[in-house]
């Protein structure tokens, strides 16, 4: 079975998530450093023009190199409200979005010290929500890929083409718009509900 490398991610986007559930062993890299524009701090999502990015402030120290690990959030702006309230305008009338609103609205009332503690308990919330095993190891110290490797930290990237090969499903605001693909898993589960476990299952990755 194949070793995959994973970067952290804030409701990581679909193809994580197919990428995730192929055969194999997921690594998930604690010991990168910290990259802006990447799923790392941000998620995005359906909105009336086609899609939103939700950014996670990070506390920025004057010539120090983050790592993704250690991280530390910012409360300056109220963030987890502003995130959600867009989440609730976009998907108020999508088939599922009452059926996971409690659960995810007590998530967004936490307050996570690390912007790695946030995307691990969104990953947990996907897991718990989909009803599967959160399995993966982690890795402390940076390592490039083997070849018998698959390394995702880089190909799933907001910059990057989408790895995703999945059938269109009915989005939200689809009559304005042409399908937005490759989602934060949010627009899944909002739309397809339980279903979405067998449709990540059922999907491929461009190359994979």
């Amino acid at each position: 079975m194949p070793h995959k490398l994973f970067s952290l991610a804030y409701f990581p986007p679909i193809s994580y998530w197919v990428a995730w559930m192929k055969p194999g062993t997921n690594f998930i890299d604690l010991a990168e450093n910290y990259q802006k524009q990447s799923y790392r701090s941000r998620a995005c999502v359906a909105d009336p023009s086609g899609k939103k990015n939700l950014i996670v402030p990070i506390e920025h120290r004057s010539g120090v190199r983050l790592q993704t690990a250690t991280a530390d959030l910012s409360y300056s702006e109220n963030w987890p409200l502003v995130h959600w309230r867009t989440l609730e305008s976009s998907y108020r009338s999508s088939p599922y979005f009452e059926y996971y609103e409690d659960s995810l609205k007590a998530l967004f009332g936490r307050q996570f010290e690390t912007l790695a503690d946030l995307c691990i308990a969104s990953c947990e919330w996907v897991a718990q929500e989909l009803e599967f095993d959160l399995e993966y190891e982690v890795l402390n110290e940076f390592l490039e890929a083997q070849d018998d490797e698959v390394d995702y930290r880089k190909r799933i990237h907001p910059k990057q083409p989408t790895l995703l090969k999945a059938e269109e499903y009915m989005q939200v605001f689809g009559d304005r718009h042409n399908f937005v693909p490759d989602l934060s898993i949010l627009d899944l589960l909002f739309n397809k509900g339980p279903g979405s476990y067998s449709f990540l299952l059922e999907s491929e990755l461009q190359g994979a």
